[in-house]
């Protein structure tokens, strides 16, 4: 069994549903990448960590 890839599946959904709904409701294509940049990042250290 291994949960891992479900729960990074899940939050990939959880960070990158946010940037989406900013994206589609101010168009501000800018804000939308620092965003998606920033979580990605945060993703990406979390799965180094474990």
């Amino acid at each position: 069994m291994k949960p891992s890839k479900n729960l990074m599946r899940i939050m990939v959904i959880l960070f990158g549903a946010p940037p989406l709904l900013y994206h589609l409701y101010f168009g501000n294509w800018l804000l939308t990448a620092v965003v998606t940049v920033s979580l990605g990042m945060m993703l990406v250290l979390i799965g180094f960590k474990k």
